[in-house]
């Protein structure tokens, strides 16, 4: 899974009671590397930095299992390119057995009907074998001001079949209906 991160080595091998003011010294660091994938926004003479961290925690017993799965799809999605529709920048962190996944945070608003095309070409018919299994309508944001298209909510990408994502887009179809 990597290297221990700072915040990983100070947890487990020190009292932090003893290091408190070091330790929040690199909490602090930490979060503010985050901030380095935040997209800024400019409105009204200032500027403001968005991130979002979603936690996985695993209830199986398999837990070390997926991690290395999902950390494995993560790290091969960094690689991957959807065309059309693209994905965040993000990092995450496997802690106290939860995958943590910060990405920057796109402002924006669902996709309307004339963009349905665009993910059903980049996404779910796309020739490559690797590609998302969720294709909800909340996942996917056109970034305001611009015409990107993002797929906000990616840990859900592993390889699939065509046969198997054609599947699941027919299914997901109706809520999209529903929303337009």
């Amino acid at each position: 899974m990597g290297t221990m991160s700072k915040i990983q080595y100070w947890k487990q091998n020190l009292d932090l009671g003893k290091y408190a003011d070091t330790f929040q010294y690199f909490v602090a660091e930490a979060r503010h590397e985050k901030q380095k994938l935040a997209r800024s926004y400019y409105t009204q003479g200032r500027r403001t930095n968005f991130t979002l961290t979603k936690c996985i925690e695993y209830l199986d017993d398999d837990i070390e299992e997926k991690l290395v799965f999902r950390t494995e799809c993560l790290d091969r999605l960094k690689k991957d390119s959807f065309n059309r529709v693209r994905v965040p920048n993000f990092e995450y962190e496997v802690l106290n057995g939860k995958l943590y996944i910060t990405s920057e945070y796109i402002k924006g608003k669902y996709l309307n009907k004339s963009k349905i095309p665009i993910i059903e070409e980049d996404v779910i018919y796309r020739k490559n074998s690797w590609s998302f299994a969720d294709y909800n309508y909340r996942n996917y944001i056109q970034e305001e001001r611009t015409e990107n298209i993002y797929m906000v909510d990616f840990d859900t990408y592993r390889q699939i079949s065509i046969e198997d994502r054609k599947i699941l887009w027919e299914k997901q179809r109706l809520d999209w209906k529903s929303y337009i």
